[in-house]
């Protein structure tokens, strides 16, 4: 949305005119209903697998950073896949309001 306002400045003062401090948080429910599910899922996926790599792969010696980076890779793919309903649901709802 580039071309409203003539600086960072001016929207700033523009939204704040038009819809006060609330308007600052406009759409934080729809983010969170994305990002809080997606970095519990993800956070506690990657602690599972790190563990499970740890003792099966690395044989209990510290993971090096390209199994760190793989570990995590795997984790994100999956937490990805499980919460992808709440980010249809995010995308629904933003296509409402703008029509």
């Amino acid at each position: 949305m580039t071309g409203f306002d003539s600086s960072p400045v001016a929207a700033v003062g523009r939204l704040y005119s038009k819809e006060g401090v609330r308007g600052f948080f406009t759409g934080y429910w729809g983010l969170a209903l994305v990002e809080y599910p997606f970095n519990v899922v993800e956070m506690l996926l990657y602690e599972r697998l790190r563990s499970l790599w740890t003792r099966r792969v690395a044989r209990g010696k510290e993971l090096r950073v390209w199994e760190t980076c793989v570990v995590a890779a795997v984790a994100d793919g999956f937490a990805s896949a499980i919460t992808n309903p709440f980010d249809v649901i995010k995308v629904a709802e933003i296509r409402v309001k703008l029509s």
